[in-house]
């Protein structure tokens, strides 16, 4: 009776155990998180500008609070002159005294103090810089995530980039003009303010419940095995020994997975943001990364979201619209980007393909074309849906042991452009462009042209369907690459967008060498991708060429 009960136990133990792993694969933990875990903060960031602050003249400008610290996220834009550091003078806080965040300056030095939980003092000191110049402007940028980093940029180029997951600042009080107390007021001027602050809502948190429990059905897996096993010492012994030697391993996978899941998170944020405004969004933008850095919704005279991702191909980003389609009542128009490399790669070889794996855990979407079911089933059981570690490969350790919690890979803003900042190419730059040029022309093969298009027509169709306009756009990029491009391989490009656009009556517009964009409109190290100063632009030309008309 005993050993049917054992036999029992250990049936079901396999069932949810197989059931937990399921759960696992298809990133299902979003679902129990939203029920379950009412505790999570949504993503409610909004954007604050504010006018400049005069020493002599103006108070120390306010920009409110983030009420709750979990997840508080900070992204600050200024430009600020400093007339003279006498007195510490603070440009910015983020909560008064040491509690918070804030920018101090002594002298030629200027210093980030970030609240922390395990430093001497409680206080970390950064320095931003030991050559700053009284009299003259500067442009600073600040990105925090409380719990896991801060970035800093002067003048476009990065001098700080921490990451601790004991960052733990207050968010009660920003200013701008002044911190620490009344003391320390900023002498001299501000101006270009913004500030998108809020709370993100970050992903995974409901895992914990499917690794505890995977935890405990182990638990009886062995137990029941061991009670099965009772008549047989000898074997029960060996299998007691195995059960020692395992443990320790198994707690350890399944701590580095749990630790893993909390990175590459864009695909996570970019879900929860669309979700979160999907009814009210107007225009869809799909793409690759050439596309998350280079369109900004922000610009646009409609609601916007920039659903692209890097290395997404057209089947993938075909399979997203075509999810979200009854989702979006009032979208109006659908802006499909292509490129160069992108287009003609086979993305059954391609070398990021594990990104698959991330849009189909957090979408549950298709992605890869149907070839049958064993196709299917052999994608649906490769190790890298179903463990992290199998997924980051040689990257798994080091990720691991990394102090951060919380994602620090890309937080896109909430139209879910990311923005790259300003920083412009230079002569570096063009010789990057050169070598991507020469290797983008030896992966892209003309024979996937015409089959990657072809992932487009079942959406065209449904689009068209529903009254939904489409462009197809070719997105800027700098002479240095695309004069370096195989000639014929680009007029085939061209031609096959052109023959589709024209089949299915929907406009093609090339903006890849438009003379409005020079390389100081392009990131320093992807001349094919536009900087947050190109993206704007780009974004304006959309706008006034097809959106602001839209009804």
């Amino acid at each position: 009776m005993r050993e049917r009960i054992h036999l029992k136990i250990l049936l079901v133990g396999s069932f949810w155990a197989s059931a937990m792993l399921i759960i696992y694969t298809m990133d299902a933990a979003c679902w129990l998180e939203s029920r379950l875990m009412q505790r999570e903060v949504s993503d409610n960031r909004t954007t604050v500008t504010a006018a400049p602050y005069i020493y002599g003249k103006t108070q120390p400008v306010s920009l409110g609070q983030i009420k709750s610290r979990m997840n508080a996220y900070v992204h600050l834009k200024l430009r600020f002159r400093a007339d003279s550091a006498d007195g510490y003078p603070n440009v910015f806080q983020t909560a008064p005294l040491n509690r918070g965040m804030r920018m101090e300056i002594s002298g030629s030095t200027a210093q980030l103090n970030i609240a922390h939980l395990s430093v001497p003092n409680g206080v970390k000191r950064l320095v931003l810089t030991t050559k700053l110049d009284i009299g003259h402007w500067y442009t600073l940028g600040v990105e925090a995530l409380n719990g896991s980093f801060v970035k800093v940029s002067i003048d476009g180029k990065d001098v700080v980039n921490y990451a601790d997951a004991d960052i733990s600042i207050e968010t009660s009080q920003f200013l701008v003009g002044g911190g620490f107390d009344v003391s320390r007021v900023f002498r001299g001027e501000i101006s270009n303010i913004s500030i998108l602050k809020g709370n993100l809502q970050l992903p995974h948190q409901g895992l914990r419940l499917v690794y505890i429990t995977l935890l405990m059905l182990m638990f009886l897996f062995f137990f029941a095995s061991w009670k099965l096993l009772g008549k047989y010492c000898v074997v029960q012994k060996v299998l007691g020994k195995f059960v020692l030697l395992v443990i320790p391993l198994l707690l350890l996978l399944v701590y580095s997975e749990y630790r893993l899941s909390f990175l590459n998170s864009v695909y996570y944020l970019k879900r929860v943001g669309l979700e979160q405004q999907a009814e009210k969004v107007k225009v869809l933008v799909m793409g690759s990364s050439n596309t998350a850095y280079g369109v900004a919704p922000e610009m646009f005279s409609h609601r916007g979201y920039n659903l692209a991702f890097m290395g997404s191909g057209m089947f993938s980003d075909a399979s997203l619209v075509e999810k979200y389609l009854e989702k979006m009542p009032q979208l109006k128009l659908v802006v499909l980007t292509a490129n160069y490399f992108t287009m003609g790669l086979d993305y059954s070889t391609f070398s990021q393909r594990w990104r698959q794996f991330f849009l189909r855990q957090n979408f549950n979407i298709s992605v890869t074309p149907s070839a049958g079911i064993l196709d299917d089933l052999g994608f649906w059981l490769q190790p890298r849906n179903f463990s992290r570690i199998a997924l980051y490969g040689d990257q798994a350790l080091s990720k691991t042991l990394n102090k951060h919690s919380k994602p620090v890979d890309i937080i896109t803003t909430p139209s879910g452009w990311f923005d790259g900042g300003n920083a412009s190419g230079g002569e570096a730059t063009i010789k990057i462009g050169i070598g991507a040029a020469a290797a983008h022309n030896g992966s892209v093969d003309v024979e996937n042209y015409r089959r990657n298009i072809s992932f487009w027509e079942p959406l065209i169709d449904s689009l068209q369907r529903k009254n939904i306009d489409a462009v197809i756009v070719l997105l800027p990029t700098d002479a240095s690459y695309h004069d370096n491009l195989d000639k014929v391989k680009v007029s085939i490009m061209n031609q096959s967008l052109r023959e589709f656009a024209t089949r299915y009556d929907i406009e093609f517009v090339d903006y890849s060498e438009d003379p409005r964009f020079s390389l100081s409109d392009f990131t320093v190290v992807m001349p094919d991708h536009l900087n947050a100063h190109g993206a704007r632009k780009i974004s304006n030309i959309l706008d006034e060429d097809f959106i602001k008309a839209l009804r």
